[in-house]
């Protein structure tokens, strides 16, 4: 899949030892801790080491040329803005609300879980990101725990109804 269409899938973009390492550190903290930022469909918690971790292999391996044309003036950022670490949960979805985050980010999901529809992960809607109508069609990715989808901030999509699913968000401005 191409940026035209807002994302960019990219498989298996870090190592399962490291990924293990942060579900299962995920999995301990969660119980202890309460969420640092709720929000709609997801709730945010504190990123431990192994999220850096997983983090800086991300960094470290991509192909910046890939996610170039993601960014305004196509230039990819030196350093990540932040990063942010998620469980969604259940809702009830209304596919006929329509979203889209910070139009200066560009934001990078790594599937800590498989995500899917089926635990909590978006519908984007395909090209949107262009605002040029008629609204793309609805597209449900489903993520191998590994995989990660780049997006545009400014790419409309829309919750689902289904909770669970655990990611790792690196963003970039």
């Amino acid at each position: 899949m191409t940026d035209s269409q807002g994302f960019i899938l990219l498989p298996n973009v870090v190592s399962g030892v490291l990924l293990q390492r942060l579900a299962a550190d995920m999995d301990a903290n969660m119980c202890k801790t309460t969420p640092t930022v709720r929000r709609e469909k997801f709730n945010e918690y504190e990123v431990p080491s192994s999220g850096y971790a997983v983090k800086d292999e991300f960094v470290q391996n991509v192909d910046k040329s890939r996610l170039a044309s993601l960014f305004h003036l196509n230039s990819f950022p030196e350093h990540p803005w932040s990063i942010n670490m998620g469980v969604f949960h259940e809702t009830e979805a209304d596919p006929s609300k329509l979203k889209t985050a910070n139009k200066e980010e560009v934001y990078v999901t790594i599937a800590v879980t498989d995500l899917g529809s089926h635990n909590g992960w978006f519908n984007f809607h395909e090209g949107s990101h262009l605002r040029k109508p008629p609204l793309g069609k609805a597209i449900s990715l489903n993520l191998r725990a590994g995989d990660a989808v780049a997006w545009s901030g400014n790419l409309v999509y829309s919750h689902v109804s289904g909770g669970g699913g655990k990611f790792l968000t690196i963003v970039y401005r």
